[in-house]
Parts: structure tokens; sequence; C-alpha cells
């Protein structure tokens, strides 16, 4: 048995690799450039991915999932989604806070759009894992199977594990091209979200308006449970791809939109006028040499 990847999926495939990897960059350098955003948040933001969601809450799942509460999960999609909604909310929020707490003070507080750029490194690296490492590593695959046949990859798997390898190209081959334009969309989604999110635990931590500011924190765990929850619940109960994606686009921009209040309520605009000043400085220095 061979596989074939159509060439529109391959394009797509390509396409989405690259996109995985120049969305964030894109976003580091209007962000760096244009708001004068620090680099230590995007580093920050990638640690806490890696260290929060793909470290610490992948092992809290092991140890869960293969307990006895695992197959009771496993086996009920609302189970299966309130449990990894939350979990995902509490890790990677804590993540969040941790950074914020610890990493990103003194003068990184001084702008508020730092918690923009850890956003952007926190859902890069994401986009980055998800289609650019998943998609370059598949087409490396296909190729290799291009040019010396299945055997060629499969050589050396059990039978089991290259059943279920096999199994895994072929679907990836026979995909709807919309598949991977939705996956595309469903990574915008989650960068907004995640851009939202930041805010409202960088703001958990101190803003400029009253109250208790702790409650964004909570407020950020419960948004980003629901949003994996209703995710989950809207795939598993769903056919149509293109509904599911517009569900978590919308939520996604939900989350948008109350981070945006919350900046409103919190932000100190007085920051900007002094970014602004700084910034006609290093103009006038650059035109100063020029001249």
């Amino acid at each position: 048995m061979e596989i074939t990847l159509p060439g529109f999926n391959r394009l797509l495939m390509e396409f989405g690799s690259g996109f995985g990897i120049m969305a964030p960059v894109i976003l580091f350098i209007y962000l760096r450039n244009r708001r004068k955003c620090a680099i230590l948040p995007f580093i920050a933001g990638i640690v806490a991915m890696l260290g929060f969601a793909f470290g610490l809450e992948q092992f809290f799942h092991a140890l869960i999932l293969s307990s006895p509460l695992g197959p009771i999960i496993q086996n009920n999609l609302v189970l299966y989604a309130l449990y990894g909604g939350l979990a995902a909310g509490i890790f990677e929020e804590l993540g969040r806070w941790v950074a914020f707490r610890f990493v990103l003070k003194d003068e990184y507080r001084q702008n508020d759009r730092n918690a923009l750029m850890y956003g952007a490194g926190h859902g890069g690296v994401e986009m980055f894992l998800i289609l650019t490492v998943n998609y370059s590593t598949f087409l490396f695959y296909f190729t290799m199977i291009e040019s010396g046949g299945l055997a060629a990859v499969t050589q050396g798997m059990d039978a089991a594990a290259a059943e279920a390898f096999t199994q895994q190209l072929t679907q990836l081959a026979q995909s709807s091209p919309l598949m991977f334009i939705m996956a595309m969309v469903e990574r915008i989604s989650a960068m907004l979200a995640q851009l939202g999110l930041s805010v409202l635990v960088w703001f958990s931590l101190g803003g400029k308006g009253t109250g208790n500011h702790r409650r964004y924190f909570f407020l950020a765990v419960l948004l980003h449970a629901a949003l994996d929850a209703v995710s989950v619940l809207a795939a598993g109960l769903i056919s149509n791809i293109q509904i599911v994606e517009i569900i978590i686009l919308v939520l996604a921009l939900g989350v948008l939109f109350i981070a945006k209040r919350v900046w409103t309520i919190e932000h100190d605009v007085e920051q900007d006028r002094k970014l602004r000043g700084v910034r006609v400085g290093l103009l006038a220095r650059r035109w100063n040499k020029k001249l």
C-alpha cells in the first residue's frame, strides 16, 4: 500500500508550516518596533508555555488519566471537556502569573503592552509546534514515501505502530483541503485568546483602577476553561468543521473584547505619552546622525 499526498494538500501544509512561524515573528516585530515592547516578555511567554502547558500540565494529565478516574473522564464527553478546559485554564494562567509576578516586573511594568508581547510568545510557540513542527514532520514523511516507499518509513516499527502510523498518514492525505485552512483559522483564534488572557493576568497584578485586581486572574482561568471546554464539546457534537471553528473564533473574540474593556479601565494613558516621547527622541537622534 502506497500513500500519495495530493498537490493542493501539500501546498496548504507548506503554507501552514510557514504561517506557524511567520505569524508570531510578524507580531513580535510589530510589538517590538511599533509598540516599544521588550524582548524578554516574548521569551518568557515561550518558556512559560513549554514549562506549564507542555510540561506540568501533561504530567498532571498522565497522573489523572492513568488513574481509576481516567476511563470515567475519557468516556464522558462533558466530563472530558470540563476536565481538559479547567486543567488548561489553571496551568496556563498560573504560568502567566508566575512570569508576570517574578520575571516581568519593575521596568517591564512601565509598558502594559509587554502583556501583549508575552501573549505573542505564549501563543506563538503553541502555533509553531502545532502548525510548523507537525506539518514539517508529515511533509518529510510524505517525501520519504515518494522516494523510497512506505516501507522505508515504517521500517523498524512494530506491527501495531506501523499500522497506526499508516492510518494517520492515510487520513491526512485524504483530508479535505478545508481542514488545513480551518487549522490555521483555529490557530489565529487561539492567538487572539492568548493575547486577551495575557492582558487579564497582567492587570491582575495591578493597574490604575481601584478594587481587587486579583479577580482578573480568576476571570482569565474561567474564560480559558470555558473556551477550551466549549471547543472540545463543539468538536465532539458538531460534524461541520466550519461551524466548530466559527464558534471558537467568536469565543476568542469575546475573550479579546473583555480584555479590551479591562485595558480601558486599568491602563494608564500616561504610559503612552512617555513611550511616544521615547519614540520621538529615538527618531530625532537617528535624524541627527544622518545629518
